[in-house]
């Protein structure tokens, strides 16, 4: 009986140094993070917080910039397809009026025909000219920020991403 009151006492004695032994590990390989005094000088700090706030108004002015160029490039699509749509009545046109010159006469296109044509074909052109102006206007606020940015000491990358 006194032998088995000893062997469990060694074993009680042994579990709980092999616990002290692994905790006493695990804090002295990671320092207190609650102890703001130690580890770091004051100097070292404020350069931290320092380089955080740069990093943290690059990530504002680089949101800001491709909000922007998101509406650029949105305008520069519309752009494209009012003139596709302006290139492509242009065409079909072209392509009557061809036809029509081969024919003796007034050709089969009437003057009504012709002037509602012209007036699509005008409406089309309006549209370009207004998508491409608001598109330039875009590409302008653009280059404006670009260039805060730029005088602010940051990088931005010149034209389109893809080309």
């Amino acid at each position: 009986m006194l032998a088995q009151i000893s062997c469990l006492f060694f074993c009680l004695i042994g579990i709980s140094s092999c616990s002290f032994n692994r905790t006493a590990n695990i804090d002295s390989d990671h320092p207190s993070k609650a102890d703001g005094f130690s580890h770091n000088s004051f100097v070292e700090i404020i350069q931290q917080t320092e380089e955080n706030q740069r990093k943290k108004k690059s990530l504002i002015l680089e949101s800001e910039w491709l909000k922007l160029r998101l509406q650029v490039v949105e305008a520069e699509k519309y752009a494209c397809s009012a003139r596709s749509a302006e290139l492509e009545l242009a065409s079909e046109m072209a392509r009557f009026g061809s036809l029509d010159q081969k024919f003796s006469g007034e050709g089969f296109i009437g003057e009504n025909q012709r002037t509602h044509w012209n007036a699509q074909l005008e409406s089309k052109r309006s549209s370009t000219i207004t998508a491409e102006a608001r598109a330039n206007l875009l590409r302008r606020d653009l280059f404006d920020l670009r260039q805060k940015i730029v005088d602010l000491g940051y990088q931005v990358p010149e034209g389109p991403v893809v080309e």
